[in-house]
């Protein structure tokens, strides 16, 4: 298991008294965590590293930057887990813009803000549709237990492994610490 450090923050959104070069108007403000260490991130861009070496951007998806919520209107909540090395230099360069959430709040968090939203299913109804057309021709419909067992790798209904904390953990092999 790789050991991951869980950071929230909010974004804004750039307005003409922010701008940063390159950026318009409405566009996402993060924090400039291309600021840390070139090596710390592998010489990568900072939002390629969260993909490559954490577990990309969590948002919240109940709470936009237009709705109420949790956060002030105009800014988003999001959350990255990262390695150590990279949250240690990102908490000392943002120190007033980024929390460090403990395990708890993180699966709080990714469960009923991130993916609350998602169903617990991926349906592929071309593969049901097919199976229904197939049985109302009497056609012998072998693939159908395939199909319809969640666990399964064959297309039809496929257990979320995303949806739920627990179950992604697993899948991507990450602790927050």
């Amino acid at each position: 298991m790789r050991n991951l450090v869980a950071l929230k923050f909010n974004v804004g959104l750039h307005t003409e008294d922010n701008m940063a070069k390159g950026h318009k108007i409405g566009h996402a403000k993060y924090p400039d965590f291309n600021q840390i260490d070139i090596e710390i991130r592998k010489g990568m861009d900072w939002c390629c590293y969260i993909d490559s070496f954490g577990i990309g951007m969590q948002y919240d998806k109940a709470c936009g930057h237009k709705e109420a919520g949790d956060t002030p209107v105009g800014q988003q909540c999001c959350v990255i887990a990262v390695p150590e090395d990279f949250a240690i230099e990102a908490l000392s360069l943002f120190p007033d813009d980024l929390t460090k959430l403990t395990s708890l709040e993180f699966k709080t968090f990714y469960n009923d803000k991130a993916h609350a939203h998602e169903s617990a299913d991926h349906i592929d109804q071309d593969v049901l549709d097919a199976i229904t057309a197939k049985e109302g021709l009497s056609i012998a419909v072998p693939e159908k237990a395939n199909a319809l067992d969640r666990d399964h790798p064959d297309r039809g209904i496929r257990k979320n492994d995303r949806k739920i904390w627990a179950d992604f953990k697993k899948k991507v092999g990450v602790t927050i610490v």
